[in-house]
């Protein structure tokens, strides 16, 4: 057994829809040929107008679906085409074949009791919607109709979800309302209203928190890179050209310039350009966010002097930590 205008299924034995209130039928009918095809004849917000109409309904022996929006929201054909247009609080539905008669009722009811309503013609609905393009209703399906008070608006399909989800988790009911703009507002009761505008908050602040987080991470692990490689070729080659000088003062025998002090020099030299480059790879290895390119730079003799001037003598503020220590530290968590 199905409801008509729902599509739920129940077992045999049952005679009505629980949530529209509607005889259930054998088969989901598919088209208005099927007497028992169902068709949306009202949907609005005004509580005393549904009623009214109800029991004119009622006297007229019409058989009316009052299920709430989502009931009809949860299915994913949305045949009644809620999803692409501005969703009220309450919905009404006949069997087509009664809707004719049904909507002189209705007409006749907006006009007495209630200012004119804007009615469509018999039969008249939107165009098919494009399921690629939907947006999933809220899964609180127990939402209450009175749930009037927005809390949100928003396009943001992934911030929306995230509030409801929330909001789900502290036992707060809403409704997710389609907006004309393309976007949804979220709606809680009146009175669970400061409830969930705190909520926003904490979710705005900690969106907030996490990307203030998130650049002072990125602030403790930033390194400028170096502004000169001038004296990284040029020590190197002055290094090169006093060893090529000492071979070549070495070999000739008429030098005036005494071996010993060539010899010294190269010496001293030597022994700056062998410590350093231990140094070197001890603060690349210790201070550098990306260590290996200083690494391979201290193989080179006397580079050590050039990083001693563009990196060492030039750090500044967290760039003065190890990076152990930075990555310890991490960013200050939100109170």
């Amino acid at each position: 057994m199905f409801c008509p205008f729902c599509k739920a299924e129940y077992r045999a034995g049952i005679a009505r829809c629980s949530d529209c209130s509607i005889p259930l039928v054998d088969a989901i009918p598919k088209d208005e040929s099927d007497p028992n095809f169902m068709a949306l004849l009202w949907n609005g917000e005004s509580l005393p107008f549904l009623e009214v109409i109800c029991g004119e309904l009622d006297r007229a022996a019409i058989a009316v679906a009052t299920p709430r929006v989502e009931v009809l929201l949860r299915d994913p054909a949305d045949r009644y085409h809620l999803k692409q247009v501005k969703t009220f609080s309450f919905v009404l539905g006949v069997f087509s074949r009664d809707l004719a008669a049904a909507r002189k009722i209705l007409e006749s009811v907006a006009g007495k009791n209630l200012p004119p309503i804007s009615l469509p013609p018999v039969g008249a609905y939107p165009k098919p919607f494009d399921e690629s393009t939907s947006l999933a209703h809220s899964a609180n399906s127990a939402a209450p109709l009175e749930a009037i008070v927005p809390i949100l608006s928003s396009s943001d399909l992934r911030q929306l979800e995230f509030l409801e989800a929330s909001l789900d988790g502290i036992d707060i009911p809403f409704r997710r309302i389609a907006m004309e703009n393309g976007g949804y507002k979220i709606q809680v009761l009146p009175k669970d209203e400061n409830a969930a505008r705190q909520v926003v908050g904490e979710i705005d602040r900690g969106i907030s928190a996490q990307a203030a987080a998130g650049n002072v991470e990125a602030a403790l692990l930033h390194d400028e890179p170096p502004t000169s490689y001038f004296l990284a070729w040029l020590l190197p080659a002055a290094y090169w050209f006093v060893f090529d000088r000492f071979f070549r003062i070495s070999n000739a025998s008429n030098s005036n310039l005494p071996v010993f002090v060539i010899l010294f020099t190269v010496t001293v030299m030597e022994a700056i350009s062998v410590i350093g480059s231990f140094w070197m790879v001890y603060q690349a290895l210790r201070y550098e966010v990306k260590p290996l390119r200083y690494c391979v730079m201290a193989l080179i003799p006397l580079t050590c002097v050039w990083y001693y001037v563009e990196r060492y003598s030039v750090r500044k503020g967290e760039q003065r930590l190890p990076i152990s220590a930075r990555i310890r530290s991490g960013p200050p968590t939100a109170s």
